[in-house]
């Protein structure tokens, strides 16, 4: 990933800064070397840490989806003002992406640095009780992560 930044920086101007995603199932919890690594090992030839979209999911929602009797409306709502992330606040997670009727993860992730601001993220969507993924609302065995960034 350092080549690659270099030859991303030397593209741009001396004072421009340049932003950074990565995203993807990375099977791992935040609890996990694999999280705790991405977080705290600066991008190669950078000064930069990657921070995670939704490590401050619990304390923006002010709740946590969790099973419900509740009908998913398919997880497509978006929540204003969502705060960035805090560079390693794993219990703020959500409560998971991927969801069995026997247990539930969290190990997928969008990791972010840079020049970005985020201004916004998906709502994880609450499943109805004993159901799992994938269902009749949901056709993934994950829910889907979005988020937005200025």
């Amino acid at each position: 990933m350092g080549t690659f930044w270099k030859e991303v920086k030397s593209s741009k101007g001396a004072d421009e800064e340049v932003g950074c995603i990565l995203c993807g199932d990375f099977n791992a919890a935040p609890s996990g070397s694999v999280y705790q690594h991405v977080i705290s090992t600066p991008i190669p030839s950078t000064n930069l840490t990657l921070k995670s979209a939704y490590a401050n999911y619990a304390s923006a929602s002010g709740t946590t989806p969790t099973p419900s009797k509740a009908t998913p409306a398919g997880g497509r709502a978006r929540r204003a003002g969502a705060k960035q992330g805090d560079n390693g606040s794993a219990a703020g997670e959500p409560p998971y992406t991927t969801y069995l009727p026997s247990s539930n993860m969290v190990v997928d992730y969008i990791f972010y640095a840079g020049g970005l601001t985020l201004t916004d993220i998906t709502e994880i969507p609450p499943l109805a009780q004993g159901e799992g993924l994938p269902n009749q609302h949901l056709s993934s065995d994950h829910v889907y992560l979005a988020a937005t960034f200025t």
